[in-house]
């Protein structure tokens, strides 16, 4: 039996600038994606950052706090939907061995408590035995990425990894920098979805 589940992905706030294509890019600036992050209390966010955590728990999502060794705060929101095209969908669990799935995502990035972007979306994936395989997905992000973008890519495994690239410009005094990101959704084969926060690479 084919199982179907959708996964909604959206974030809040990102800021990221790219000037190259994905091939271009790795090439140019190694990964930063084992960068050290920690898990946040409610207590150190910001009213608007409290308002919005509140909001995706009031929505339904699985959500959590996190912050890197740049600064970056991530407020990271997730729920896998059932698909109305399951021949039975009261019988899907988070949990699925053989058949696809679908993630509903929502993402805030802030640099500390100054908002950059939001990341929203679906994250598509198919399940063959213990190998999560991402197919497709409708990530973007709410503002124009420098350079293009957000460029994308995938790799099977468990987890199974959806990569995001792209550039922001954000001003800083009387100057403006491109801030260069990579963010990783990773789906395991428990239906689970982990957020590594958007990186700020160096």
């Amino acid at each position: 039996m084919k199982i179907s589940k959708k996964l909604g992905i959206g974030v809040l706030s990102l800021g990221v600038l790219f000037s190259a294509a994905p091939a271009g890019f790795a090439a140019e600036v190694p990964s930063k994606e084992g960068s050290t992050q920690e898990t946040l209390n409610l207590s150190e966010l910001s009213s608007e950052q409290l308002a919005e955590y509140n909001s995706l728990k009031s929505e339904g999502y699985i959500v959590s706090v996190l912050k890197d060794d740049s600064g970056i705060i991530t407020l990271n929101g997730y729920k896998p939907v059932p698909s109305v095209a399951s021949s039975n969908p009261g019988s899907i669990g988070i949990q699925a061995v053989v058949g696809d799935q679908t993630f509903s995502v929502r993402q805030a990035v802030y640099n500390g408590y100054t908002y950059m972007t939001t990341i929203t979306g679906n994250i598509n994936v198919e399940y063959i035995g213990s190998t999560v395989y991402p197919r497709s997905d409708s990530l973007k992000i709410d503002r124009i990425s420098v350079g293009g973008g957000p460029f994308k890519s995938y790799s099977a495994g468990n987890p199974g990894k959806v990569t995001m690239r792209f550039t922001l410009s954000q001003k800083v005094g009387y100057t403006v920098r491109n801030v260069p990101f990579e963010v990783y959704f990773k789906i395991s084969n428990t239906g689970k979805l982990t957020f590594s926060n958007p990186v700020a690479l160096k």
